[in-house]
This record gives C-alpha cells, structure tokens and sequence, in this order.
C-alpha cells in the first residue's frame, strides 16, 4: 500500500507556509505522493451541489485563498525531489487541451517524471459559466480532452477529430518522461465515471468512499472491463479520504471519515480498502494549520503505516 498526503492550496489563509512545510515532511516521512485540488475561485453563491457533503456544500468562500493546481505542484516540485505530484482531480473542462497537456508535460520534465493526473468533470455549475466551459457537455468534454492528451503525449504529428475540439498541424514537444504519458486515474463513482475510467484511465480514483461501498462499484468496473475486453488488473486502484484524524469521527462534511477514530480503527479500514484491490490512499488530514495536520501526519506514520 502506497500513501500520499492532500496539500491545501485551498485554505481560508494563505497557503504557501504550509504547502512548503507539508510537502518537505511528507518526503521526510516518506510519504509516496503530495496531491492538490482544483478549482478556480469560489462564487458568492452557488447551488447545494457538492457531491461529498450531505449538506451540498464545500467548506471554502468566496474570499478564501485558491491557488491553482499545476503551478502549486511546479513550485512544490523544487521542494521536494521524492514525492509523486498528484492533483486530486484535475477539472478536465475547465481549462484549453493543449494548454494544459503543454503544463503537464512541462511538470512531468521537470520533475524527473512524477505526475499523476486526477482526472474529473467538475459538479459547479456556476464556475463553468464564468469559465465559459461546457457545463452540459462536461462528460464528453471530458473524454474528449484525455484523449487529447494522451495523443499529444504519444504522437509525433497529433491528430484529433472530436465534437468539441480538433487539434492538427501541431508540433508537440518535448514529450514526457514517464512513457506513454503520466497515468491518468479517473475520479468519481458515478456510473458515467466508472465507464470512463474503463475507457480512458490508466487508474480509477473515487474519493470518500467507505470500504463496503467501494467495493459494491468495483464489482461494476469489473463487469464493464469484462464488457470491454479489458483485465481489471490492468486498472490501478486508488482513493482519496478526507478528514482523517485521530480521537474523532473526522465528520466535517455530515459523513464520517473511513480513516478516523483510533490506530487501530485506522488500520482495520486500510486492511479492508487494500482486501478491495486499493494500491493508493491520499490522505486528506485534518487540521486547521500546519502544526495540527503535521501531528496527525507523524502520528499516522508512527502508529498505522507500520501495521500495514
């Protein structure tokens, strides 16, 4: 079992001290992997559609510090020479194709070839009409735009002929270092995700998900690679869990935290998510600053990594 920690390059303060001291411990704690989340900036107001909160909100504002994604993870990468660099999950429809496979690939060279990419469709509605990106079509926009990226990576002379975007007479250099590209793991657990990752992924990557329940849809992605012709071996399986803590439920969001409570309790569910087929945990600790997820940080490498 491999396990990464989530950064917050969303925070109701500015960030930067503790995404340098996260990113530092988590490769003196030799943690596998740092992850970042994405968005763009936080309306005013929006819709109760968060799928991760019972409540449809996520805990952040409209005046809270949001730092994008890949240029978190470009500085973090002078930091930290170890860690794989993750973005859990990369809003797919939000940004140009070519510029953000021109942004992963420069990271990926950068970096001695340490990216993951999260890949998602995005649920706020709001963000995308201000971003001017198709909020309807963000599925297929989505599989479009993996496709793309994945032709830019591999393609001496990229093509590509889909609905929503065409890409020809470009030249795409360099191309990255990990070979064919960095893995794509596709995120969610909706019956659309789910053929996606099947499709596209190189890696399925749902987030907040109980043992019980990530379980029941991998029996759905083990059908849907039997229909697909694919060995579901072929598919790594990763999740990411938030609010873990130690001495309580971890339950910000009005659903308790899989990996919350006691060592030991923490060590039962990762038993039970690796009997699951899970290779990868991002932990997204909790904590109000630095100090606060530093201590659960040490206490998880103390405690529960070496009982696994």
């Amino acid at each position: 079992m491999q396990f990464g920690i989530g950064l917050p390059n969303l925070s109701y303060v500015d960030p930067t001290p503790t995404l340098i001291s996260l990113a530092q411990a988590a490769q003196e704690l030799a943690f596998d992997s740092i992850w970042v989340s994405d968005h763009v900036f936080m309306p005013y107001e929006y819709a109760p559609n968060y799928p991760y909160s019972t409540t449809g909100r996520l805990g952040l504002s409209a005046t809270d510090h949001i730092f994008d994604p890949l240029t978190t993870l470009a500085f973090l990468a002078g930091q930290v020479s170890t860690p794989r660099l993750g973005v859990s999950v990369l809003i797919i429809p939000y940004r140009n194709p070519i510029v953000t496979a021109k942004m992963l690939v420069t990271l990926d060279v950068l970096s001695g070839g340490r990216v993951i990419l999260g890949a998602g469709v995005g649920w706020m509605q709001e963000e995308f009409a201000a971003l001017g990106a198709l909020y309807e079509h963000r599925g297929q926009v989505t599989d479009e735009y993996i496709q793309i990226f994945r032709e830019l990576c591999t393609a001496e002379k990229p093509v590509f002929e889909g609905k929503h975007y065409q890409i020809a007479n470009i030249g795409f250099y360099p191309k990255p270092l990990q070979k064919p590209h960095p893995p794509v793991w596709i995120g969610g657990y909706s019956p659309a995700a789910l053929r996606r990752a099947v499709r596209l992924g190189d890696g399925w990557h749902p987030s907040n998900l109980p043992p019980a329940a990530l379980v029941e849809k991998k029996a759905t992605l083990q059908r849907l690679c039997q229909e697909a012709g694919r060995d579901l071996a072929s598919l790594s399986i990763s999740t990411r869990v938030n609010n873990v803590a130690f001495g309580d439920s971890g339950d910000t969001t009005g659903r308790p935290s899989p990996l919350s409570g006691t060592a030991q309790q923490m060590i039962d569910a990762i038993k039970r998510y690796e009997d699951a087929g899970v290779s990868h945990i991002v932990l997204g600790i909790r904590g109000r600053d630095a100090a606060a997820m530093l201590t659960t940080a040490r206490r998880f490498v103390d405690e529960v990594r070496p009982r696994i």
